[in-house]
């Protein structure tokens, strides 16, 4: 039992940190339960059995509580309210979580009150009173967790959970420091590893406080940004009249200068499947072209497949939607992003050579056309190695992709630990053939196919490292992605300019992101944009409580003190602003440097959870610029052809 909710606890831990608190209002209702959660808390449920929110009616005290119930007769998974602190001020100590809580015909598994302490790599203690669970009915109680903080910890998660039918409220958490004389309820008998490395957690606990906020929830929600904040934005953030690319580009001149002499533009998205951010992107990167002397383009999408699509952009030679479709990500495959293809192509076709553009890919997710490159590569110019190729390679054959089919890698990591060790140490040995033979492959080459065999070999151990790490692949993804950006600045030569177009949170400078390494290797060389809008459609694929099929949605939750509400109050449709402005806007400005929550939409979306897709922001350090769009409509999709 312990080990089985242990488990569902890391899995909700995972939901609870990458969500944000609920759809807030800025009073509450005289009385009743609301599905409002308030800011700093974060509520989910993985399978939709269960409700959550405050509730005005039954409080311990003050005027409000929060409360768990099932939804269904017969209730799959936990929901949980949870909240995530820095441990920074607990290290070294004995601490006790205490809350009132009050169930109603809780039966099965129960409720309980559970802490987690975060590590590098392991949760170092945790408990969730598995032992003594909360269940039945019964009148306000107090129920704590006593755990020890070690010096090594990084965070502390910590809410209350329902694994089973009824209803529990909770009120007045409650966080004290106490003695060697008040037991520990640890469950853990030795620290447990959590699949994550200390860069994971580190990065996970970046924007969280030191302290925890509002325990007992008597902050019904965040207090509305004021008259003077949205007046000061609206002087200061530069109005556009367009995001359809091709025309007229006068209206973007505040764009010029704020690039300035940066390099390197990472664009962002807030969705996967908005139209007007991909017009947007595709009207930016004309700009750059034109004025600033931009050459390169590179995007979230794996990097050999990208170079096919390049090749129809220098020569003509392919079909655009084929091209694309063999990216394998639907997110891709739109009219809009197949509109500045051609763009790039009609371009090439008349600029002189030294500006021609590119299309670029620096993802590593799909291993298939690597390993074929460096394996014909070999075979060319090293034939009596063809063979030592082919069989490190074997241990990922079920795992790659074949042609314009993804495979479904999540397997892999599940393969025991010394199979998988095996597997990278063959891979690693196929790389070191382009170290120690350099110079025979150079020459029976040339330099350019030798850099893109060696590089072939790279992705396929990145590949490998990202799936094999399980829940630490997210920030392995970012770092490579950024290291293949790096190569790829280095192959474009000196002097060259790059945009690269990914999600938000890749291009963002939050610690462990794609952006952070950029900001770290090229200084102000480097520039990100994020994207937010109001109100409008989107693709994505359904997630919970839908049928799971790739469809358009609407997003219309604009929080109070979000930074969308900020953007909406100035009544402009569209917006430009450089965030680095907030520091010397003095106070009306400052409510927008953060933390300030922002919407996060990925690829994936739950419309009866929307509110939980926003995250806490800081800015400048986040993004330096921010594109802004009061309405939005889906992206075109477009069928997969081969």
């Amino acid at each position: 039992m312990i080990l089985n909710r242990g488990v569902r606890l890391a899995i909700l831990g995972a939901i609870a940190l990458a969500a944000c608190s609920g759809d807030n209002t800025s009073a509450p209702p005289a009385s009743g339960r609301t599905s409002t959660i308030p800011a700093g808390w974060n509520a989910g449920s993985a399978t939709g059995s269960y409700t959550f929110g405050t509730d005005h009616g039954t409080v311990h005290s003050g005027a409000a509580a929060a409360y768990l119930a099932s939804a269904a007769a017969s209730p799959t998974g936990f929901a949980s309210i949870a909240q995530s602190i820095r441990a920074d001020v607990f290290r070294g100590r004995r601490v006790r979580l205490s809350a009132w809580v009050r169930p109603t015909n809780v039966t099965g598994t129960g409720a309980g009150l559970w802490m987690r302490v975060d590590g590098p790599g392991a949760t170092l203690t945790f408990d969730n009173m598995s032992n003594r669970p909360i269940v039945g009915t019964s009148g306000w109680q107090q129920v704590s967790d006593v755990l020890d903080v070690p010096a090594n910890a990084i965070g502390i998660a910590f809410g209350v959970l329902l694994s089973a039918g009824g209803d529990v409220v909770v009120d007045d958490f409650k966080f004290n420091v106490v003695g060697t004389e008040t037991p520990s309820t640890n469950l853990l008998t030795t620290p447990t590893p959590n699949g994550a490395d200390s860069t994971t957690i580190a990065a996970t606990y970046a924007r969280e406080s030191t302290t925890a906020v509002d325990l007992d929830f008597e902050g019904f929600g965040i207090a509305a940004l004021s008259s003077a904040t949205t007046g000061w934005l609206t002087r200061t953030a530069s109005p556009f009249s367009t995001v359809v690319p091709g025309g007229d580009e006068a209206d973007l001149a505040p764009f010029k200068q704020m690039v300035g002499n940066a390099s390197l533009v990472g664009m962002g998205e807030d969705t996967h499947g908005t139209r007007e951010f991909f017009q947007m992107k595709h009207r930016v990167f004309q700009y750059l072209v034109h004025q600033l002397g931009f050459t390169h383009f590179a995007i979230e999408a794996t990097w050999p497949e990208s170079n096919d699509v390049n090749t129809y952009v220098l020569t003509g030679k392919g079909n655009p939607n084929v091209l694309l479709s063999n990216l394998y990500f639907w997110t891709w495959r739109t009219q809009e992003v197949v509109d500045l293809v051609q763009w790039m192509r009609q371009w090439n076709a008349t600029a002189p050579p030294a500006q021609r553009v590119q299309f670029v890919g620096f993802d590593m997710q799909y291993p298939g056309a690597a390993m074929d490159t460096v394996a014909a590569f070999v075979s060319r110019v090293d034939p009596d190695n063809s063979s030592f190729v082919t069989q490190r390679y074997a241990c990922l054959s079920l795992y790659r992709n074949h042609g314009a089919t993804a495979a479904q890698s999540s397997s892999y990591a599940t393969l025991p630990a010394e199979t998988r060790a095996a597997c990278a140490a063959g891979l690693k040995q196929v790389s070191s053939l382009f170290t120690t033979k350099s110079s025979v492959y150079q020459a029976a080459s040339s330099a350019p196919i030798f850099a893109n065999a060696q590089h072939s070999a790279r992705l396929v151990e990145q590949w490998e490292d990202m799936v094999g790490a399980g829940s630490s692949s997210t920030l392995l993804r970012d770092k490579y992605m950024a290291e293949n950006i790096q190569w790829l600045r280095d192959q474009a030569g000196a002097g060259s300019k790059m945009m690269l177009w990914a999600h938000n949170y890749h291009v963002s400078g939050v610690p462990g992101a794609m952006g952070s390494y950029l900001r770290a290797a090229y200084g102000s060389g480097y520039l990100n944009v994020g994207f937010v809008f109001g109100t409008g459609g989107f693709n994505a694929v359904g997630g919970t409580g839908t049928n799971g099929a790739l469809q358009p949605f609407k997003a219309t939750v604009v929080p109070e003190g979000s930074i969308e509400s900020a953007f909406v109050g100035t009544s402009k449709p569209r917006l430009l602003f450089d965030t680095r402005l907030i520091a010397g806007g003095g106070t009306a400005a400052a409510p927008l440097a953060g933390p300030i929550r922002m919407r996060s939409i990925g690829a994936l979306f739950s419309p009866s959870q929307e509110s939980a897709y926003f995250s806490g922001q800081l800015f400048p350090d986040d993004f330096n610029l921010l594109i802004y769009l009061a309405t939005t409509t889906p992206s075109t999709l477009l069928p997969f052809v081969q």
